[in-house]
């Protein structure tokens, strides 16, 4: 299993290219539900030929959506370089946790020359979790650059 978060929502369709591109797995072996679908998935239902389950949610605060990564034929190190390596060359910013065993972290990828480490911290708001993720290089005082929004399509 392996999570990671997007910075912004890109659609179903996208989110679906995401994975098979970045992964090799053919689209017809990739199969994306929400997770209360996955919940509400009937146990009779025959998924044995996917290769790729992707659950997702939508978040509050830095990232759109947290994205969940089941049954893929990799090893979680060889996933995160694969999502950090396609949201770079894409410019798809996404939150990856770091699983260097330097820190626990995540780097924030897609939106520069390299990934940016980050940490996350958890705000609570009326019962719902907001995620942040604070850089923890160091600062400068040159204005942060500005993250455009694109069409990933």
């Amino acid at each position: 299993m392996m999570d990671f978060f997007l910075k912004y929502w890109i659609g179903i369709d996208a989110l679906y290219l995401f994975l098979a591109e970045m992964s090799g797995i053919a689209r017809e072996k990739i199969l994306v539900l929400t997770l209360d679908e996955w919940w509400q998935l009937d146990s009779e239902t025959n998924i044995d030929h996917i290769d790729c389950l992707c659950t997702y949610q939508y978040m509050r605060g830095d990232a759109e959506a947290y994205i969940s990564l089941y049954r893929m034929p990799f090893d979680e190190k060889t996933i995160a370089q694969q999502i950090m390596d396609y949201s770079m060359r894409n410019k798809i910013p996404c939150y990856v946790e770091r699983l260097d065993g330097s820190y626990a972290g995540y780097y924030l990828t897609g939106v520069g020359e390299k990934p940016l480490a980050v940490e996350e911290y958890d705000e609570e708001a009326d019962d719902i979790t907001i995620y942040r993720f604070l850089s923890s290089e160091i600062q400068t005082d040159e204005p942060p650059q500005e993250i455009r929004r694109e069409p990933y399509l």
